[in-house]
């Protein structure tokens, strides 16, 4: 035991000591900015310079913003890759290779239903997203940002080119994985938490399945009259018949994943060359017109003029002086022995393709032309690196072989 006089501690007065309520105050305002550098609100419409401390996949990053505090971002019209999918880990590692440690310049577009701000990031003058869709290593998010037209060119350009993911035969869009690691839960998880919309479905069937996997409650919002209906303005809603929903369906299924990506447009022009029943002599010419695709679907329209040479009535050639004669048999202008018949048609198609490996497409179809032909007939053919494209189109009244290319 001590022993001696022990005086009790003046946290009033004794030099040298700081007062407790001081020292308090002191620890509570060094704790202040860590905890303020956890909370950083932002809004809408909001541009914001900031370093990249956390790169967590290749679409969603943390921020420290230059003015204090931290932002999660997710990255507005692009879904990369998730994780356990191919090309996730290289699209993180690209993300990380482009942002990481590095001044962004970052401009928000909304605020998630969880809080993360969806936000456009630029680094280096240039757009992250377009970055990674360039190499092949995310989606263009369409339901999201249907007016991000470069990155729908982009992701046009990556796919042709067989870069990234897209060098495999059937890439699966993170959306979809997310989906049916959904479907292959016992309930709701991280990958079935994530903020769903009516936009993001194809048919009230699929919609519906989705809202009742994640009960109670509605925490996606889809139930909007709280009837216990999921979305049922899509197809296969209440408006519609059970027929009609079946045939909806079905032709969603046929379409493959792909039509998530909603209606892409392009164009198409090329050459062609073969005989319909209308003319005389082989016919060439040319076509081209827009090019609709949709899953796999594809519903071309063109315009087609080609033309048939012929000799007119009472000219003939005359093989041993290699000359043209006339109606009377005299000599005539070599150009007189020949004629043009010129034959112009519109032409609408419906194909599908049976055969997908790697970006090269086998797929069959039917077509139907008006003007001055008017039939229907078959097609089958052949689109490499879904850019040069070789086809037959034959019917009772026509065949013909034609060359084109897809832009």
């Amino acid at each position: 035991m001590l022993r001696g006089n022990v005086q009790p501690i003046d946290t009033q007065n004794r030099r040298g000591i700081m007062p407790v309520r001081y020292l308090f105050a002191a620890l509570l305002l060094l704790a202040a900015p860590s905890s303020f550098a956890q909370d950083a609100p932002v809004e809408p419409g909001q541009t914001f310079s900031g370093l990249v401390v956390d790169v967590t996949d290749g679409d969603t990053f943390n921020v420290r913003r230059s003015i204090g505090g931290a932002v999660t971002i997710r990255l507005h019209g692009v879904d990369a890759p998730e994780s356990a999918q191919s090309y996730g880990t290289a699209a993180t590692r690209a993300a990380r290779q482009y942002v990481g440690g590095k001044s962004v310049r970052v401009a928000v577009e909304e605020i998630g239903r969880y809080g993360r701000a969806v936000a456009s990031v630029e680094v280096g003058g240039g757009d992250l997203g377009a970055m990674l869709i360039r190499r092949g290593l995310a989606w263009h998010y369409r339901q999201y940002a249907p007016g991000e037209t470069e990155y729908a060119r982009l992701q046009r350009q990556a796919r042709n080119a067989d870069r990234g993911l897209w060098s495999q035969a059937n890439p699966t869009a993170p959306w979809t994985w997310r989906d049916r690691q959904s479907d292959s839960s016992s309930g709701p998880g991280e990958t079935s938490t994530r903020d769903r919309d009516c936009s993001e479905f194809d048919t009230q069937p699929e919609a519906q399945r989705f809202f009742e996997r994640n009960q109670p409650g509605d925490p996606h919002g889809l139930d909007g009259n709280g009837d216990g209906q999921a979305c049922e303005s899509l197809p296969g809603g209440s408006s519609m018949s059970s027929s009609t929903s079946e045939v909806t369906s079905a032709l969603a299924d046929v379409a493959g994943p792909d039509r998530r990506e909603g209606i892409r447009v392009g164009v198409q022009v090329g050459a062609s060359i073969g005989g319909v029943s209308a003319a005389s002599s082989a016919l060439y010419g040319m076509y081209g017109g827009m090019d609709l695709q949709w899953g796999r679907f594809r519903f071309p329209a063109h315009l087609n003029v080609m033309f048939a040479s012929y000799t007119p009535d009472g000219y003939s050639y005359d093989s041993d002086v290699d000359r043209c004669r006339g109606p009377s048999g005299q000599f005539a202008e070599d150009s007189d022995c020949t004629a043009y018949d010129t034959y112009a048609w519109l032409r609408g198609s419906v194909l599908y393709d049976v055969v997908r490996e790697g970006s090269t497409r086998v797929y069959l179809g039917a077509g139907g032309d008006v003007g001055s032909v008017s039939t229907l007939h078959g097609v089958a053919g052949l689109l490499f690196r879904r850019t040069y494209n070789v086809e037959l189109r034959a019917g009772p009244d026509q065949v013909i072989v034609g060359g084109s290319v897809l832009f």
